[in-house]
């Protein structure tokens, strides 16, 4: 028996990691609405609305002092580029070490998350890869039954686009949940063992033994998924023509949904 009620007692800890990571998001959008202006004036600046080939004869032709301003624009909107990525990853590693103190109680330096970052671009790569081969597989699956119900019901005729569009939505939703528990539960072990080679021998075990809890979430969670894309359905209508609010939206029931989904992982990893 499934007691749905105890996924959604909610104390601080959830409404302080979600705090965190809208804070984080909206943060990094600030700044790259602000230094947007710049970067764009720099691209003009550089580009001078010319081909490839007339920047080429520019920079043959013109006089030392044009070329050397030119040179100091392009170098100036790389290093700006480089600069957001910078704050962008420390923004997050950042983050990462404050969402996962306030639900374990632990420090973690953020390089230490970068790191884990980085060793876990394999895994991510395999599962994202064995993901695609498995959602066009379901899709044929979906076109075939969607075909046959339809040609049954209609007597002729194909299954149409817009349901094999949702049929692709919520067969992505689901493979963004199943990755995002997989990842949660590995983050909450990194938590506790600091080294990712028995963070992952950790998560494993935590996975075999707690199977069918996890399955529980996993189910529950797509259920929440597609009722918030339900409520969010009427608004992509009226709120059309307004997209920063549509965003603002957007990033509240996103970010509330990953933060009850890291917070009842956590949990659940937590639990004896």
């Amino acid at each position: 028996m499934v007691n749905i009620k105890s996924y959604f007692k909610l104390d601080k800890t959830f409404f302080k990691i979600f705090a965190i990571d809208f804070v984080t998001f909206w943060g990094l959008i600030l700044i790259f609405l602000a230094s947007s202006t710049f970067w764009i004036s720099k691209v003009s600046s550089v580009l001078q609305g010319q081909s490839v080939e007339g920047l080429q004869n520019f920079l043959l032709t013109a006089p030392i002092g044009q070329v050397q301003d030119f040179q100091s624009d392009l170098v100036t909107f790389f290093a700006g580029i480089i600069i957001f990525m910078i704050l962008t990853l420390l923004a997050i590693t950042f983050s990462r070490s404050f969402v996962w103190k306030t639900l374990h109680k632990k420090w973690v330096p953020f390089y230490k998350w970068f790191l884990l970052a980085l060793e876990l671009i394999i895994p991510s790569t395999i599962y994202f890869f064995a993901f695609f081969i498995v959602r066009i597989i379901l899709l044929e699956i979906v076109k075939f039954i969607g075909n046959t119900s339809y040609n049954s019901i209609i007597g002729s005729g194909v299954y149409p686009q817009s349901l094999i569009d949702i049929s692709t939505l919520y067969i992505n939703v689901l493979g963004m949940i199943l990755y995002l528990i997989l990842l949660f539960i590995t983050f909450a072990s990194f938590t506790s063992e600091l080294r990712v080679l028995r963070a992952v021998e950790k998560s494993y075990h935590i996975m075999r033994k707690q199977i069918k809890q996890i399955s529980k979430l996993f189910l529950i969670a797509t259920i929440v998924a597609i009722i918030l894309s339900l409520v969010l359905l009427p608004f992509r209508f009226t709120l059309s023509y307004q997209p920063v609010l549509t965003m603002f939206l957007n990033s509240v029931l996103t970010f509330m949904f990953i933060s009850w989904l890291r917070f009842n992982t956590s949990r659940l990893v937590t639990q004896k």
